[in-house]
């Protein structure tokens, strides 16, 4: 139990710190997120996580102005791997090219929750969108699983987006 109260802390260390990738509500005021889908975990040991599909300008602005832009829950396959560093495409971006073996694959639902059992360790995670897979700005996504307990990360799609 310690463990999950540990990984808890940290993610929620984590999540306070994004900006511009999903967690920085506080950086986008008048922005309506989606929902905490946390309840719909149901695996005792893994990685769990939204993908969410960024769309408009979400350009700063005063705080009296809301935000021009819409965040959606979104259903992607979501793929995980042995830990990676990236190529990107020749195209740029986020778009990635993976070099290591290939863990789990699952699917985001209708909320855009999803998860997976997997074994203790680090893996990278990235959801498909068209023919590609996609990462964060770093293009890394890792997350370390721990014994018994289960990690949460943020898929935000934003190839829609402005900020």
């Amino acid at each position: 139990m310690w463990r999950m109260l540990v990984v808890l802390s940290l993610l929620a260390v984590s999540l306070s710190t994004l900006a511009g990738c999903g967690g920085g509500g506080a950086n986008y005021p008048g922005t309506q997120f989606p929902p905490d889908t946390r309840s719909q975990v149901t695996i005792s040991q893994g990685i769990w996580g939204n993908v969410w599909f960024w769309e408009g300008d979400f350009m700063p602005r005063p705080e009296s102005e809301p935000s021009h832009g819409t965040v959606t829950p979104v259903v992607r396959e979501v793929f995980v791997y042995e830990p990676t560093g990236v190529m990107p495409w020749t195209g740029g971006g986020s778009d990635i090219a993976v070099n290591t073996k290939l863990v789990a694959k699952t699917a985001s639902n209708s909320t855009g929750f999803f998860q997976t059992s997997v074994p203790p360790g680090k893996y990278s995670v990235f959801v498909k969108e068209g023919q590609r897979l996609i990462g964060s700005s770093d293009g890394l996504n890792i997350v370390t699983v721990v014994p018994g307990a289960v990690s949460k990360i943020q898929l935000d799609i934003l190839h829609n987006a402005s900020f």
